[in-house]
């Protein structure tokens, strides 16, 4: 690959996956084994993700706050997210609610994936007072999300499971994610 003629990241990303393909790329353990994800099987979710954000109003410079621990998921969210054209907002998975919602106001996130009931758990209060348009939750969560949109991440990649990558609009100049270390957590 001609790593020169990338004109984004999520670019590169593509074109690895599309080298990739069956083989391979991310592994999980589930049910006391490690289960692989292949480069297609990545490209495929991330691309279908990144239409779903499409499809939930996220465009250009928009910010998307991530909260979740180091799982393949993260990633493929990452990606996605800039694969609108939209800014990466991750989050410590420690931070509280007041945490969150200095960081969501201050970036100005229009929305934020989740990965599960425990990290929700502080994120929702936030994400409600910050005025999120949607919340996307990589697994099932408990409760009720008060008055954010609430989708699954199984539901929206299968709804855009045909979706191709449409990054042609994306530049390596583009800002691509916004870091809020401990010290700007307010």
């Amino acid at each position: 690959m001609d790593y020169d003629t990338c004109t984004s990241l999520p670019a590169m990303f593509f074109a690895n996956m599309a080298e990739i393909g069956d083989k391979p790329f991310l592994w999980q353990k589930s049910g006391g084994a490690w289960q692989p994800k292949s480069g297609s099987e990545a490209k495929a979710q991330a691309a279908a993700l990144a239409a779903g954000l499409k499809s939930l109003g996220i465009g250009k410079g928009d910010r998307v706050a991530l909260v979740s621990e180091s799982r393949p998921e993260w990633l493929i969210a990452d990606i996605a997210i800039m694969a609108t054209g939209a800014i990466s907002v991750p989050t410590y998975i420690t931070n509280r609610a007041g945490d969150h919602l200095h960081v969501l106001k201050d970036s100005g996130a229009k929305g934020a994936i989740v990965s599960g009931p425990a990290l929700a758990k502080n994120l929702l209060p936030a994400a409600a007072d910050a005025g999120l348009d949607f919340v996307i939750a990589m697994e099932p969560l408990d409760g009720t999300s008060g008055d954010i949109a609430l989708h699954a991440w199984d539901d929206l990649v299968a709804a855009y499971s045909e979706a191709a990558p449409d990054i042609a609009s994306i530049d390596r100049a583009d800002t691509s994610c916004l870091i809020y270390t401990s010290g700007t957590g307010g």
